[in-house]
């Protein structure tokens, strides 16, 4: 249930041309819901149409590897202890109603992205057991005042450049990805 797709770097039809400029894409197939509605946790929404959506995004190779380096799981600002802790007071029953029924909607939002069609419990499942693996970013909390969750696959919004490498592993596996994709781009 990974929303964050193939990234295929195609190697430089012209020759001469460094491999950073090489042009390279990202291929995401991306859910999209159609809803009538003032947010997702709406409890009036109603949600005309789900669906996955195949988009491509071109880009240099340098910017393709530098997106494959930075995923949020490997920085040192994603915190999944911090998450579950907020799923797991949020999910007991002494919790405030608002706070469970925006988990359960986070929840059946995410399903529904993840799947075409109406979702069984089943997937409903699935999706709640997935969402353990997200985590809080604690640099965008921190600089937006307001609980921030991404996806370990995800990176940092535009504009915004946290990331940095939780440990020495977590920056060779990072290094280990940019450099795939450069050398891909020099046709090796």
């Amino acid at each position: 249930m990974s929303d964050q797709g193939v990234l295929k770097v195609i190697p430089s039809p012209a020759i001469g041309c460094e491999p950073e400029e090489a042009p390279a894409k990202r291929f995401q197939s991306l859910p999209i819901t159609v809803s009538a509605g003032s947010s997702p946790w709406d409890p009036n929404l109603q949600i005309l149409r789900t669906g996955i959506v195949p988009v491509t995004s071109e880009m240099p190779a340098s910017e393709a590897a530098t997106l494959l380096r930075a995923r949020c799981g490997r920085c040192v600002h994603f915190r999944n202890d911090h998450w579950t802790k907020i799923v797991s007071a949020w999910s007991l029953p002494t919790a405030p109603v608002h706070r469970r029924k925006e988990l359960d909607g986070m929840i059946e939002h995410y399903a529904r992205a993840c799947n075409d069609g109406e979702i069984t419990p089943k997937e409903r499942r699935r999706a709640s057991i997935e969402i353990m693996n997200w985590g809080a970013c604690a640099a965008l909390t921190e600089d937006r005042s307001d609980l921030v969750i991404v996806h370990p696959d995800a990176c940092c919004p535009d504009g915004v450049t946290y990331y940095r490498d939780r440990d020495r592993e977590q920056n060779k596996a990072a290094s280990a990805a940019y450099d795939a994709v450069m050398r891909a781009a020099q046709g090796k």
